[in-house]
């Protein structure tokens, strides 16, 4: 299966174990432009960044694995 994502939804997915588990599926090919991957980059270190100074990191890891 082909997908083309954008920062948003890449971003969302990757906060998800559910997302996590599709976006690396062999089946799966993923399209996105450089500028979506870099935006997806840079936004998910400001919320990662967030939940490790909100000390909200751990639980959210605890739900993952």
């Amino acid at each position: 299966m082909h997908l083309v994502i954008d920062a948003n939804v890449l971003i969302a997915e990757l906060l998800r174990q559910r997302g996590r588990e599709l976006i690396s599926s062999p089946s799966l090919s993923l399209h996105a432009s450089d500028k979506i991957l870099n935006e997806a980059s840079y936004e998910l270190k400001q919320r990662l960044e967030r939940l490790v100074a909100k000390d909200d990191l751990l639980p959210k890891l605890e739900r993952f694995c």
